[in-house]
């Protein structure tokens, strides 16, 4: 996967679609690797730029998640290359923590509900828009 693509699909500059039909065939070679038994699948970004992520492109892409614009894999596959690549750099080490529970896949749709929910609370806070 190209740390270029993850980029700009974080600013939606690329679409979800076109990212899927891109990593279709990795995702599913990642998978195929991750169901044998005692076999590890490293998920490897290509590309000498860095990956900055802010809450904006997290959530968007946690809402093309919420959305079914990305599969619950391929939001895996992109959160755990993310957060173990050494050129990808999160804003807000809170998120970067979020992101690593989120990609060992033990999350469903209200999961993401709720994260996206807690952050429009705190905006809204920080605005002072209410409680």
């Amino acid at each position: 996967m190209k740390r270029l693509d993850i980029s700009e699909l974080l600013r939606a500059v690329l679409s979800p679609k076109r990212f899927q039909d891109i990593y279709a065939d990795e995702l599913s070679s990642h998978l195929g690797l991750l169901r044998k038994k005692g076999s590890s699948a490293p998920v490897i970004l290509a590309g000498e730029e860095y990956v900055f992520v802010d809450r904006e492109g997290f959530r968007r892409l946690l809402q093309f998640f919420e959305t079914g614009q990305i599969s619950k894999e391929m939001l895996c596959y992109i959160l755990d290359a993310l957060t173990l690549d050494e050129k990808t750099r999160f804003v807000d080490q809170g998120d970067r923590e979020i992101a690593m529970d989120l990609s060992d896949e033990g999350f469903d749709h209200a999961d993401i509900k709720a994260i996206l929910a807690d952050w429009s609370r705190i905006e809204q806070n920080k605005r002072g828009g209410g409680n």
